[in-house]
C-alpha cells in the first residue's frame, strides 16, 4: 500500500468506526467477563495507535522506544492498566483523544521522507516498516470494531 493509500485509509477507517457506533452507546458492556465496554476497547484501540505513533516519532529521531510496563505486565497487564487508567474518561474524552491520535499519525505518515517510509523500526518484537505497523493498528481497529457490532447484535 503507498503512503497515499494508506493516509486515505486511515482517515476513512475512522470515519467508518465513528459511523458504526453511532447507533451503540459507548457505556454497552462487550465483554461481560472483563466488564469492558465498548468505550474500553475505543480507549484500547487508541492506547495501542498511540504506542504506535510514540515508536515512530522515537525513530526519527534515532532512539529506541519500549513500551512502558510491558516487559513486567505482559500483554494482558498492559491492556488492562491502560483500559483502567482511562476508565474514569468521559465518553467525550475518549472520543477527542481517539481523534487527536488520528490526526498526529496523518500528519507524522504525511511529513515522512521516501527513505524514512521504507525504512523499519522495531515494533512488537520484530523489525517493520510504518505501513506494516499502520496495517496491524488499522486492522486492530477493525477487529475490535467487528467484536463490538457483534457482541451488539448478540444481543437484540
Amino acid at each position: 500500500m503507498t503512503r497515499d493509500e494508506l493516509l486515505t485509509e486511515l482517515a476513512q477507517r475512522r470515519a467508518h468506526t465513528l459511523q458504526t457506533l453511532e447507533t451503540i452507546p459507548l457505556e454497552t458492556v462487550v465483554y461481560p467477563e472483563s466488564g469492558w465496554r465498548v468505550q474500553d476497547l475505543l480507549t484500547h484501540v487508541t492506547h495501542w495507535e498511540e504506542q504506535c505513533l510514540l515508536t515512530l516519532e522515537h525513530a526519527l529521531r534515532g532512539e529506541r522506544y519500549f513500551l512502558p510496563n510491558f516487559r513486567e505486565l505482559g500483554l494482558d497487564g498492559f491492556n488492562a492498566a491502560n483500559v483502567e487508567q482511562h476508565r474514569q474518561d468521559t465518553p467525550e474524552m475518549t472520543l477527542a483523544r481517539m481523534a487527536s491520535v488520528r490526526q498526529q499519525m496523518i500528519a507524522l505518515v504525511s511529513q515522512l521522507t521516501d527513505e524514512q517510509w521504507a525504512s523499519t523500526v522495531r515494533w512488537l518484537g520484530q523489525d517493520a516498516t510504518p505501513a506494516q505497523m499502520i496495517a496491524g493498528i488499522l486492522w486492530h481497529e477493525d477487529h475490535h470494531l467487528g467484536e463490538i457490532v457483534q457482541s451488539v447484535s448478540q444481543r437484540l
